[in-house]
């Protein structure tokens, strides 16, 4: 029988998680430019996040595999959430720099 309370908490848990993951994406690109090392802030963001996430799945997948995919949709919500919140408004300049010297 299927655990409506356990699924509903498991979702919730991937929205907490996908808030903490992509959140902490969009600071991590909208600060890193102005950081003294930005590979080293990025890399540490992207590891803190990484682990964050894949030891929050894994204990969700301790419950069982329709949990995790609850809280897989969870994330993917909030992703899609924030990026129509956040859009392109905060975005750096994307396009490449064509003035260089090539010619």
């Amino acid at each position: 029988m299927i655990d409506w309370i356990e699924i509903a908490a498991s979702a919730l848990g991937g929205v907490c998680l996908g808030l903490f993951y992509f959140g902490g994406l969009w600071w991590t690109v909208s600060r890193v430019q102005n950081a003294d090392r930005p590979v080293i802030v990025y890399m540490a963001s992207l590891m803190v996040r990484g682990i964050v996430a894949l030891v929050s799945l894994y204990l969700i997948l301790q419950t069982g595999v329709v949990p995790v995919i609850a809280a897989l949709i969870g994330m993917i919500a909030v992703r899609l959430v924030l990026v129509r919140r956040l859009g392109l408004a905060g975005h750096v300049n994307l396009k490449p720099n064509l003035k260089s010297g090539a010619g």
